[in-house]
């Protein structure tokens, strides 16, 4: 991103929901659902980082946790947003869904993708502890893990300000 934005140039950085799980082992047997995530510590952050922009440059640059599939975790401090960040980019399933952070958007965009088809993305993935098992049991998981976080999403698009969907989603 490379327009102005006031009278400075604007840079953009991405800030991700996912970040914010609690990890595993966790308490309840399904991952990721809205409970596995710390909603509260998600917008304390993003609070932070919009009271580190209306400061300007030369206010702090803010570590952020960041996420790779590989590790499944959290990494504690694996991002960091530079002071001289002008856009940030919140993404995640949730964000509109929890409304302390949705507060604290400028704009919610929502992509709004058929059931049908996210879970069948989701059930074409390779999973290390379902390799070698029927496609069967790939589509089970998908419905019982990710059909219920396809809900969640959708009943939150009342909140968003724009939904985007439509064929170049792949529907």
């Amino acid at each position: 991103m490379g327009r102005r934005v006031g009278q400075r140039e604007s840079s953009c950085a991405d800030v991700n929901g996912r970040t914010w799980g609690y990890g595993r082992p966790c308490s309840r047997p399904v991952l990721p659902q809205p409970f596995t995530f710390d909603d509260a510590a998600f917008a304390r952050a993003v609070e932070s980082l919009c009271e580190s922009r209306e400061e300007g440059v030369g206010s702090p640059d803010l570590a952020f946790p960041s996420f790779d599939h590989a590790v499944g975790d959290p990494i504690e401090g694996g991002a960091e947003i530079p002071s001289s960040v002008s856009v940030v980019i919140v993404e995640g399933n949730y964000v509109i869904h929890w409304p302390a952070v949705r507060a604290l958007l400028d704009e919610a965009w929502q992509l709004s993708t058929p059931r049908s088809l996210c879970l069948d993305r989701v059930a074409s993935r390779p999973l290390p502890h379902l390799a070698g098992r029927p496609r069967s049991d790939y589509v089970a998981r998908a419905e019982s893990n990710d059909g219920p976080n396809w809900d969640t999403v959708y009943m939150s698009q009342g909140d968003a300000d724009v939904v985007l969907g439509g064929g170049w989603l792949g529907a």
